[in-house]
């Protein structure tokens, strides 16, 4: 890994099973939130895990509680 590109789940070492997940609903397709260090891991529906640092984290907060968001949760996108 270099030092200009973001870690795996791999790269980072974490035993995804031992994190402490938090659902964002209770669907099984919800997004998880587990905070592991400097990085937070996402994931949906048990899937590929997506690794975000803190910066990136805090702007996909704002933007989920600004309704920037609403649009992608519509079938037509509106």
């Amino acid at each position: 890994m270099s030092d200009r590109s973001k870690p795996t789940v791999h790269d980072l070492g974490v035993d995804v099973d031992a994190l402490t997940w938090r659902r964002s609903g209770d669907s099984a397709t919800d997004l998880e939130v587990a905070f592991a260090g400097e990085w937070i891991l996402v994931r949906a529906g048990g899937g590929q895990v997506l690794v975000f640092d803190h910066a990136e984290w805090d702007a996909f907060v704002r933007g989920a509680r600004g309704r920037e968001f609403d649009d992608a949760a519509t079938p037509d996108g509106g």
